[in-house]
């Protein structure tokens, strides 16, 4: 009996002090929105963690300075947590004024009932939509609404290490490696592999996301079209183009054994000097530089196949439902929304291509390293479809099923027809 009435004492304080925080929260954000001399309060949600992270910190710092009117309060959530907890603070009415999404994310927020129409009220505070890349629009329009302002484009890249291929003599005058096709590119590695082998030929992580980029990148250049319809709620694979790709991808772990299974940090291998090639997105790119300096190339992720295609997301700007954000907040957020994307070369410094075409073509974005070399992979890039029920960029079970494959629990047959069954399952759930 006295320890239930404990338990009732602690958890009376605990309603107590819960209650007392969300009055101290509003009472705080009715005195910034209404004292005429302090800024107008922006409360920015991002998931930004390492490099981009610091830039964007670095950006919302020199935004505040330049609009003492306006003050952005950043806050970083987890990458692994962040939509679970943009979803439970818009239904406890708590949500950001601002947030990140990546663009293949979109609909299903906006079905959720997370995100709120972007178009009239950036056009409204000087956005214009034409002056942003027009795939990366138009992946975050819904019924011809636009419900997010696209930030960047994020993509695979090829990197190399040029010391350690010219050791071997793989390199052109040029000093960069030379294949055409993708038994050239295994022939190169294999050539890795024969004269050093202690040199990891290609550094690609063994599991999750990367693998279902490559796969669909390699499904795409083979010619594949969406692989599975939102409308009709089934998957579209494409059985011939399918299995070949997925085969294209077990083979560089299998059977030409160029990609070590299970590599725990395919940065830290690259970065250390035990892995020739490296496949990873744009925003290792100047991490990656400042540890290997001169030593390190860069290619647009090359054509292995029929043509020129490549897995690609973006980060997008969204107002979340939020009905306790005021007209001079939405404005304001807005400001900033433009500013960083007409600013779009300095949010390139986390190796992301800016969405701005003004940004994409300037001297600044080239100056930086290697943006020359795959700024033109932005007219090739390929989202995965949107749907409103499934985020299947980042799905779980998609990505086991492919697992299983690369990790030879099923053949590339079987393999087929399970990733058909979960893609038909999620849509049809």
């Amino acid at each position: 009996m006295k320890m239930n009435s404990i338990k009732m004492f602690l958890l009376l304080i605990s309603i107590i002090l819960v209650i007392a925080g969300c009055s101290s929260n509003s009472t705080q954000g009715e005195s910034d929105s209404t004292s005429s001399d302090s800024p107008t309060k922006v409360v920015f949600w991002d998931l930004f963690s390492g490099n981009d992270g610091t830039v964007m910190t670095e950006m919302v710092n020199e935004f505040n300075k330049e609009h003492p009117s306006i003050k952005v309060e950043k806050i970083t959530q987890e990458w692994g947590e962040y939509y679970t907890k943009l979803t439970t603070s818009v239904l406890g009415n708590k949500a950001p004024d601002l947030g990140i999404s990546h663009a293949t994310r979109v609909m299903q927020l906006e079905h959720e009932g997370v995100i709120q129409p972007m178009g009239e009220i950036a056009e409204a505070n000087g956005i214009n939509f034409d002056d942003l890349s027009e795939n990366a629009v138009n992946s975050t329009i819904i019924d011809g609404t636009n419900y997010a302002v696209p930030l960047d484009y994020h993509a695979f890249l090829l990197f190399y290490n040029k010391k350690l291929l010219g050791d071997l003599n793989l390199l052109n005058a040029e000093g960069q490696p030379e294949f055409n096709n993708y038994e050239e590119f295994i022939s190169l590695l294999e050539k890795v592999k024969e004269e050093n082998p202690d040199i990891t030929p290609l550094a690609l992580r063994g599991q999750g996301t990367h693998p279902l980029r490559l796969w669909y990148t390699f499904y795409k250049q083979l010619g594949g079209g969406d692989i599975y319809s939102s409308k009709d709620a089934k998957a579209t694979i494409d059985k011939e183009i399918g299995k070949n790709s997925l085969k294209a991808v077990y083979d560089l772990y299998n059977t030409y054994k160029v990609v070590p299974p299970k590599i725990e940090n395919i940065d830290e291998m690259f970065q250390s000097g035990k892995a020739a090639f490296m496949i990873n997105v744009t925003g290792a790119v100047d991490n990656t530089y400042k540890v290997l300096g001169d030593d390190l190339g860069v290619l647009k992720f090359p054509t292995l196949f029929d043509k020129p295609s490549v897995y690609a997301d973006s980060h997008t700007f969204i107002l979340p439902t939020n009905p306790n954000r005021d007209e001079k907040t939405t404005k304001a957020a807005m400001t900033f929304v433009k500013w960083v994307t007409d600013n779009g070369w300095k949010w390139s410094k986390a190796g992301h291509l800016p969405v701005s075409k003004n940004a994409l073509g300037s001297k600044e974005l080239k100056d930086q390293p290697f943006r020359s070399e795959y700024e033109s992979e932005s007219e090739y890039m390929e989202y995965l479809p949107p749907n409103e029920k499934v985020w299947f960029a980042n799905s779980s079970e998609l990505m086991d099923v492919l697992d299983s494959i690369w990790i030879k629990n099923v053949s590339v047959e079987e393999g087929l027809k399970k990733v058909e069954q979960v893609i038909n399952d999620q849509l049809q759930d």
